[in-house]
């Protein structure tokens, strides 16, 4: 067996190694690993992994919570909001979310209009839009 005439050559230098290791250590050596048949990592490292992975399912979780409740506060404070008032009560969420989608087009109509007389409503079209953003 005749090593490979370049050192840059790995191929050829991993079959020279496979010819003297059969040839030397006979044809049961171990021939080498495919990528599918590398051996399981230690276990501290699927350990660690695995506390790595509770860490961010507990942290969104957490997060998941956090959120629900803000919800949940905002949910209980329209509802008080709604009891409150006596138009409110009369009309049903539908309403209310068809006179907000009217709300948002007339917004977007109004910024398109130029108006003659000098008024500036941009800003007060902006506040608005974010308060529809919000509530819807």
């Amino acid at each position: 067996v005749l090593p490979p005439g370049s050192h840059n050559d790995h191929e050829r230098w991993r079959d020279c190694l496979t010819k003297l290791c059969s040839k030397y250590l006979g044809p049961e050596s171990p021939q080498p690993k495919e990528d599918s048949e590398k051996l399981p990592l230690p276990t501290e490292v699927q350990l660690a992994a695995l506390q790595v992975r509770v860490e961010e399912r507990r942290k969104r979780v957490l997060d998941l919570d956090l959120d629900l409740s803000t919800l949940s506060k905002r949910e209980e404070k329209m509802r008080r909001v709604a009891e409150d008032d006596p138009l409110l009560q009369k009309r049903s969420r539908e309403d209310f979310v068809q006179c907000l989608r009217q709300v948002r087009g007339r917004i977007g109509s109004i910024q398109e209009e130029e108006f003659n007389d000098g008024l500036d409503l941009s800003g007060f079209v902006e506040k608005l839009k974010g308060v529809l953003d919000e509530v819807t």
